[in-house]
């Protein structure tokens, strides 16, 4: 069962806590909580919520989610340190919640502002290990500038930019200033219009064509020219965009550069003999490849992007092979394809470090993430054997 799953994450809340929560709903105020009083003890409060309308059921359901998007150890931090930035009176609450769960619950319960800063932080941080984000090295620039007026014409200029693509004509700008000098600056633009099957309020399947919306981050340091961003299309396109940018904020034409090199290598993995378990670092008792992600070169390739998901217990020389059969199947070789993503188990001795997956793409590694020091320094040392590191 999925850890997204409301059912799921209800029965993990502290009874105190769900309380409070569910009870911002009126309908769910008359409940006899003395029958609530345990964790796993939920089914008169399932029963109450399917009395709900859909669209309160739902907002349940999306509040949940976040609560476990946040309760990551990634997402604990971001939360601690946004608690400090807008209520650092909330810090004696925080501290004595006991659980994970229970800290983000605590916050949206008491510190709302900064669970909502959380998660924009977050969703931003997460950008990172996408494809389309790129950094660029820091250039001498005017002050950087984000007033309405500003934006405004940062959202006129964008509108400008995209026009020729029949998207429509109309951009959003929401600017968010992250309290360590990063200013984040989100552009939402119309996308081409979709159909999504949908259930109506009425509880009856309909096609509806959605106007869709997509987004641009940019990521911007005043304090030290760095920049990066996140947007569909190619070097071209963020060249564009990083000028028009410079120009909007700071009044600054910069010359074109290139984004920074990837910071990790991973081609290799596919060539002849090469081993994951070849590693030599103490400590480390086995490394699993769980899945893998990869586009084509090739100009005409169908489908441009596959993903595969290894077996528990498979050898990396076994996945290769079953690499091979997919890549036939699309009259393709290794060295037509790009690795895009790999996911790894590692299992380490002893019983003081618990099992760990990490991702490697060519901008990203989420070992950085890990907060067992000793744990996250074996995974660097094997991430340095493998050779990955540019």
């Amino acid at each position: 069962m999925s850890s997204t799953d409301p059912t799921v994450v209800m029965r993990q809340m502290d009874p105190a806590q769900r309380r409070e929560f569910f009870s911002h709903w009126p309908q769910l105020q008359s409940l006899d909580w003395t029958q609530l009083d345990k964790k796993r003890k939920i089914e008169p409060l399932l029963a109450a919520l399917t009395d709900l309308d859909s669209r309160e059921q739902r907002e349940i359901a999306q509040l949940l989610a976040y609560f476990v998007s946040l309760k990551s150890e990634k997402g604990l931090r971001i939360l601690s340190s946004e608690i400090d930035r807008w209520c650092p009176n909330a810090r004696a609450g925080w501290d004595e919640a006991a659980g994970k769960l229970d800290k983000v619950v605590f916050a949206y319960l008491h510190v709302r502002r900064a669970f909502e800063s959380a998660l924009i932080v977050a969703r931003a941080d997460g950008f990172e290990n996408r494809r389309g984000w790129n950094t660029w090295p820091p250039v001498v620039c005017g002050d950087f500038k984000s007033d309405p007026e500003t934006l405004g014409q940062l959202s006129l200029r964008l509108v400008e930019y995209h026009s020729g693509e029949l998207r429509g004509n109309v951009c959003e700008i929401n600017h968010y200033d992250r309290g360590n000098g990063v200013q984040y600056i989100f552009a939402y633009l119309p996308d081409w219009p979709d159909n999504q099957m949908v259930f109506s309020e009425a509880g009856e399947l309909e096609s509806l064509k959605l106007p869709m919306a997509f987004s641009i981050l940019f990521v911007f340091t005043p304090g030290s020219g760095q920049y990066a961003m996140i947007c569909s299309g190619g070097k071209e396109k963020q060249a564009d965009l990083r000028r028009l940018f410079y120009e909007t904020t700071t009044g600054t034409k910069v010359e074109d550069l290139s984004p920074h090199q990837a910071a990790f290598r991973l081609g290799h993995i596919l060539e002849e003999g090469f081993r994951f378990d070849h590693h030599n670092v103490a400590g480390v008792r086995t490394v699993e490849v769980t899945s893998l992600s990869w586009s084509s070169v090739s100009g005409q390739a169908d489908p441009t992007w596959l993903c595969a998901r290894f077996k528990e217990g498979t050898t990396w020389p076994q996945n290769v092979e079953l690499l091979d059969r997919i890549l036939a199947a699309y009259d393709h070789r290794r060295s037509q394809v790009k690795i895009e993503s790999i996911h790894l188990r590692l299992q380490f001795l002893g019983e003081q470090h618990k099992q760990l997956t990490i991702r490697v793409t060519p901008n990203t590694c989420s070992i950085k993430s890990d907060d067992d020091q000793a744990r996250r320094e074996m995974c660097e040392r094997c991430v340095q054997a493998w050779g990955f590191e540019q």
